[in-house]
């Protein structure tokens, strides 16, 4: 079941980015991780309609999060960029590390040595 969240009023996120920049407040830090929860659903959705059904979508949200979350600690509201711009190639990031990190074949312990036998007995001089 999917829920959907209301997206807050832009004086509302201006006013959570202050509280969180300013005094490091994890409560704010928290409703900012909410109101763009949306954006690594998104981002895990158009990336998962290229991959196999084996893929797990959930997974690929999780990783998305922690995308968002070290977005949400860089992003400078200062500097005129709007955050959305700013975390999406960061979220796809980590939603791509993710998948790459949980299907990377593992590497065999001991690498192969296999010798043939010889089929052919040459006469020594």
């Amino acid at each position: 079941m999917r829920t959907r969240t209301k997206k807050a009023d832009q004086e509302q996120v201006k006013k959570w980015w202050k509280q969180y920049k300013e005094n490091g407040d994890e409560t704010a830090r928290n409703r900012l991780l909410e109101n763009y929860l949306r954006l690594v659903k998104y981002a895990a959705e158009r990336i998962c309609a290229k991959l196999p059904d084996e893929v797990d979508p959930d997974d690929m949200v999780s990783a998305g999060i922690f995308g968002l979350m070290d977005a949400v600690k860089a992003f400078d509201p200062d500097r005129g960029v709007k955050f959305e711009t700013y975390c999406a190639p960061r979220i796809r990031g980590a939603i791509l590390d993710g998948l790459t990190s949980s299907t990377r074949p593992p590497m065999p312990s001991k690498p192969s040595l296999a010798v043939s036998p010889p089929t052919r007995n040459w006469p020594r001089d």
